[in-house]
């Protein structure tokens, strides 16, 4: 399921060449076009930069960051079978008087759903508003400005911090709740004789 039709026929291509042909492409907005269906394993890296505008759909989030990611939680108690897991990749930011950490713990204890957040290290507001423009700027005022205007909006929302996670959601008949901060690694591995590095969270 995604909105964009560029996702999707990327998607495509991507089963083609690998001989895939069970799997459904579905346009959508989350589950909109799913009628009632539910699900043992639902997967989602929505859009988490928290951005005063959408410039780039695939990136931001609106003012807070949880435009999509919400949506997508709200309705899993619905949408997920017995024992069902839901796993999302995003960012969470802890704001003057708004823990989304914690309005996440208690949505889990008020819906009965067990969920355990593997997070990054937390990071500050100058962190953040670097990696918004750093590999799409390359003039220094424009790049200046723009750094500078996301800092005025993260002062707007109050951020404190934010952390990258992993949210692993299961339908089950309990509230239980758990955050372990993982220490990251950077691993290297070849792809036609040319070396990549990834970095990983999660990783002993």
């Amino acid at each position: 399921m995604d909105l964009s039709p560029r996702a999707l026929s990327v998607a495509a291509r991507n089963l083609a060449l690998n001989e895939i042909t069970n799997v459904k492409l579905v346009q959508g907005d989350l589950y909109g076009r799913l009628g009632d269906a539910t699900f043992d394993l639902v997967l989602a890296n929505p859009p988490f930069v928290a951005s005063p505008d959408v410039r780039l759909a695939f990136r931001d989030g609106g003012p807070l960051g949880d435009r999509t990611l919400m949506p997508i939680l709200e309705e899993l108690p619905q949408r997920l079978n017995p024992g069902g897991i839901c796993q999302v990749v995003t960012v969470l930011y802890e704001l003057e008087g708004n823990s989304q950490l914690e309005a996440l713990e208690a949505f889990a204890h008020d819906r009965e759903l067990e969920v355990l957040v593997l997070s990054g290290p937390p990071g500050d507001r100058y962190d953040l508003a670097r990696k918004q423009y750093r590999d799409t700027i390359r003039d220094h005022q424009r790049y200046r400005e723009s750094v500078m205007a996301y800092l005025d909006h993260l002062d707007r929302i109050g951020l404190q911090s934010w952390f990258s996670c992993v949210i692993s959601v299961r339908k089950g008949e309990t509230g239980k709740f758990e955050r372990r901060e993982t220490i990251g690694r950077t691993v290297q591995f070849e792809v036609d004789d040319v070396v990549q590095q990834r970095s990983f969270f999660g990783m002993p």
